[in-house]
Formats: structure tokens, C-alpha cells, sequence
């Protein structure tokens, strides 16, 4: 038998997962096309968010029988696959700063302004599921510092575009990359990454 509200946070866990996986889609291709790494950057923290509640879901509903090494295992690939992406991340911003490519700043901009409200929609959907925290749900700080962080790094890349636009130069967009996934990695590396409340 479920415990009560298990539903309920399966539904929070389906929603997160499915609106952090298309906003790190979007944000991921649409830096790709722009030529800004910045915004392939700050689609870093949906990537995490996507993985992160994809395995807690995964977890979720196999129950107790994951155990220990289940556990672990899922760390293991959550960590690997976001590391993979900060390394591609940082990668593009080399690249693109060898070639000289400046990024178009105003769709940039507009990109990221939409990542700071779907931050902010998910911390909502978030903190109103918080009341499931003693069934593994989320606490309001948890939900707070998380939308916190997303947020800022979206306001860096919306600093960046503003850089490349007055300049029209590339090297405010590949420093906020390199800054961005360089402490996504120093994070990973150093165990001190604070994941999606999940």
C-alpha cells in the first residue's frame, strides 16, 4: 500500500523532471544556435535538476528495494553526466572564442530572462509540495537556495549578452561559461554541490 501522499509526490517529481529536461533542452540548443556558451552554461543547472528528480522518481517508485548500491549508482551516472556537460560546456566556450564568435545577444537575453521565470515556477511548484518532506519531499530552504542559484547564473548570462551587445566582443559570453561550468565541475569534484531539493 502507498503511504499517503506518495501520489502526490510522484506527480511533484513527474512535473519537475519533465519542465527542467525541456528547459535544459531549449537553453542547450538554443546556446548552440546563438553562439553562447553563457546560455549553454546556465542551462547546467536544469540538467542537474533533470537528473537529479529523474532518479529520485526512478527510486520513488522501485521503493525500498533500490537499496544502498542503488543509491550510489545513481549518484555515480547523476555526477558522470553532468560533469560530461559541463566539460561539452566548457569546450564550446574555447571553440567559440578561438573562431571569434559573437554570440546574438538580444534572443540571448530573451532566452534567459524565460529560464528565470521557469525557475521561479518551479521553486513554487516546488515549496508547495514541501509539506512531503517526512516522505522524502523538499524543504523550503532547499527549494529557496536551489532557485537561488539558477537564477543568478541566468542573470549572469543575461549580463553577458548585454557585455557582447555594447562591446561586440565574445569574451564577456566565454568567461561566464568558463565561470559557470567550471564551478559546476569544482562542485562535483569537491562534494559540495547542492542538488535540486529532491
Amino acid at each position: 500500500m502507498r503511504a499517503p501522499g506518495n501520489g502526490d509526490f510522484q506527480r511533484v517529481l513527474q512535473q519537475s523532471f519533465v519542465i527542467n529536461a525541456l528547459t535544459a533542452a531549449v537553453l542547450l540548443w538554443g546556446g548552440m544556435r546563438l553562439g553562447s556558451a553563457a546560455l549553454m552554461a546556465g542551462g547546467l543547472g536544469f540538467v542537474a535538476g533533470a537528473l537529479n528528480y529523474g532518479a529520485s522518481l526512478w527510486m520513488v517508485r522501485r521503493g525500498p528495494v533500490h537499496g544502498v548500491g542503488g543509491v550510489a549508482l545513481n549518484t555515480i551516472v547523476k555526477n558522470a553526466a553532468l560533469a560530461l556537460a559541463g566539460v561539452g560546456v566548457m569546450a564550446v566556450a574555447v571553440s567559440n572564442a578561438a573562431l571569434g564568435l559573437i554570440p546574438d545577444a538580444p534572443p540571448v537575453s530573451l532566452l534567459a530572462l524565460a529560464g528565470v521565470g521557469i525557475a521561479l515556477v518551479l521553486a513554487t511548484l516546488l515549496f508547495a509540495g514541501r509539506q512531503n518532506r517526512g516522505r522524502g519531499g523538499v524543504s523550503a530552504r532547499a527549494v529557496w537556495l536551489c532557485a537561488r542559484r539558477d537564477v543568478l547564473a541566468l542573470l549572469a548570462v543575461m549580463a553577458a549578452a548585454a557585455g557582447v551587445w555594447l562591446g561586440g566582443v565574445p569574451w564577456p559570453d566565454t568567461a561566464v561559461a568558463l565561470g559557470l561550468s567550471g564551478m559546476t565541475l569544482a562542485g562535483l569534484l569537491g562534494r559540495r554541490r547542492l542538488n535540486h531539493p529532491a
